[in-house]
């Protein structure tokens, strides 16, 4: 059950989703200004249930799937405002303890950047031998 709120709690945080890969020019902004004007009072509450977890995972030690769902919202928040999550120490741990699981690191590493955010948001080019080596 804890697993299923938390996934519902990361829903709640789609909206930066499109924000990110889509809105551009003034649309952006306002979507990015809506979407952050809601955003303390739910990170605050994401930060509180990690807080009571038993470990930096939002049920416990180990990753579930609500996490990863939880960690892809919040990086991309944190993609458009840097300092997004320093206020939440918890959340900070929270998302190391993701980036720092064996599979997830080695797709951080490959995976193409988003650029041009705000005005052509796509994803950097996959230039062999940038990201990963082969």
């Amino acid at each position: 059950a804890r697993c299923d709120m938390i996934f519902e709690a990361a829903r709640e945080l789609d909206a930066v989703n499109p924000i990110v890969n889509v809105f551009r020019g003034e649309a952006f902004d306002a979507k990015k200004a809506a979407f952050f004007d809601s955003f303390p009072a739910k990170l605050a509450r994401l930060a509180r249930q990690l807080r009571e977890s038993e470990g930096p995972f939002s049920c416990g030690a180990a990753p579930r799937w609500c996490d990863f769902m939880l960690y892809h919202n919040l990086d991309n928040a944190r993609l458009l405002e840097p300092a997004a999550l320093d206020a939440y120490p918890e959340v900070r741990t929270f998302m190391a303890a993701v980036e720092a699981t064996p599979r997830v690191a080695e797709f951080l590493q490959a995976r193409p950047k988003p650029v041009d955010i705000g005005t052509k948001p796509m994803l950097e080019p996959n230039v062999p031998g940038i990201r990963v080596k082969k």
